[in-house]
């Protein structure tokens, strides 16, 4: 009867309350104390995420015409040369030698080029910072490096220590890797 009448419902407290919760914010559980600096760096040294930053790096493009060749790919097409991976015939095309036609990371492609992948792949060094960000998401800032094969190692484009910055989720009961990105990088900066 009372909703016919027009008049005012009572409202109970337990009313009151939900209506100030939908009206106002809604109130969020604080997230658990960040994971200790070892913690941080099982997490993110065993995440997809660490695998997969910057993993086009860890591959080469050569292209099968020598006059194609930047300065760069030049100098590690001469080191490939020197230790029998390629060779480079009389017309400036390369050639796969036995030895790298052999070797699965060496992949011709029909479209010109030949990547080589892996050259190097992540090694994490040690975490150097974990805080946390103004919406309460911790940050871990660590140190890695690549750890170049026997190809690699042909070029100094993997040399140096480098910096990230990974920020953590909480995935139900674990604290997981939501993205990586790079920090201001140090003197020992690898060139790319």
């Amino acid at each position: 009867m009372v909703a016919c009448s027009g008049g005012e419902r009572p409202t109970s407290p337990a009313r009151e309350n939900a209506n100030e919760s939908t009206a106002g914010e809604v109130a969020r559980a604080p997230l658990p104390a960040p994971p200790s600096a070892d913690d941080a760096a099982q997490i993110v040294s065993r995440s997809a995420e660490f695998s997969d930053y910057l993993f086009t790096r860890a591959a080469f493009t050569l292209p099968v015409k020598e006059n194609a060749m930047t300065p760069e790919v030049r100098t590690v097409s001469k080191a490939l040369a020197k230790n029998g991976w390629i060779g480079i015939d009389g017309d400036g095309n390369v050639i796969l030698t036995a030895k790298a036609r052999a070797d699965k990371r060496f992949l011709l492609r029909p479209n010109g080029f030949i990547d080589i992948v892996p050259m190097a792949k992540k090694e994490l060094l040690g975490v150097t910072a974990v805080h946390v960000n103004p919406e309460g998401q911790p940050l871990v800032d660590f140190r890695w490096t690549w750890v170049p094969n026997e190809i690699g190692a042909l070029t100094d484009r993997y040399s140096g220590e480098q910096l990230a910055l990974a920020t953590l989720l909480r995935d139900g009961s674990q604290w997981t890797v939501l993205r990586i990105a790079p920090k201001a990088q140090a003197a020992t900066e690898a060139k790319w």
